[in-house]
């Protein structure tokens, strides 16, 4: 899984940093199962903002999981794109309803829109990402694109989600592109370290990444190598 999870030194090399991350966060297979119990810490009343296609796997244990604490949930499907229109309209749904926990389930864009309908509701947001391919299920920033899926905006949440869940046995049943896709941009880190150190690039907390970012490269090439070997084996490449 890649996180969005990072530390920051101070320019010229002192040693305070900064961390920002999730307030919460749990992985393994069957972690889908703590859903309702972590959900019922934040609100009891929760709208599950989750991707059309991933709905018909996960819905029965979603359910299951909320339903064990006595929350029956709104359950939305989206296949749309990250727009101002569809987080609107989103959010206006679920002010109308009242509810209390809004649960982002799906990939980087499913994430993005329960990000943005969690920033325009004030609500706490809980992160269900199934695919390993972006850094989306940690962080605070929300891509917008308009109606012909160009990028327009980034907007930031105030903070991280409260809650990261990973079931991992679901992330295993996704299309081996999309892994191999995650590893991809986390192998970026080196390059986006040397970039910033060379030039201005800042965090938005206004500092430098640590350096030893940089070795994430040389971490993690062994299992992406195994990782990919092993779905060709597995006739999981897709």
């Amino acid at each position: 899984m890649l996180y969005s999870i990072r530390r920051y030194s101070i320019p010229g090399g002192g040693m305070t940093r900064i961390f920002r991350a999730p307030a919460f966060y749990i992985q393994g297979p069957g972690a889908l199962s703590q859903l309702g119990e972590k959900a019922a810490t934040l609100g009891r009343s929760v709208v599950a903002i989750c991707d059309a296609v991933v709905l018909p796997h996960i819905e029965a244990d979603l359910t299951e999981t909320l339903n064990r604490q006595d929350i029956s949930p709104t359950i939305i499907p989206f296949d749309a794109d990250v727009t101002y229109r569809e987080m609107d309209r989103l959010a206006e749904l679920v002010r109308a309803r009242g509810d209390e926990v809004v649960v982002g389930i799906g990939g980087g864009r499913t994430l993005d829109v329960a990000k943005g309908v969690s920033r325009r509701t004030g609500l706490p947001f809980v992160s269900v990402p199934t695919v390993a391919s972006t850094d989306a299920p940690s962080t605070r920033g929300i891509v917008i694109y308009d109606d012909h899926h160009k990028m327009i905006a980034v907007e930031q949440m105030d903070q991280n989600p409260a809650f990261v869940i990973v079931d991992t046995a679901i992330i295993a049943k996704a299309p081996a592109r999309l892994l191999l896709g995650g590893i991809g941009d986390a192998l970026t880190a080196k390059f986006e370290t040397e970039g910033a150190w060379k030039g201005t690039g800042l965090s938005k907390q206004g500092t430098r990444p640590l350096k030893d970012r940089r070795d994430a490269r040389r971490r993690l090439l062994p299992d992406a190598a195994r990782t990919r070997a092993g779905r060709h084996a597995g006739g999981r490449h897709r």
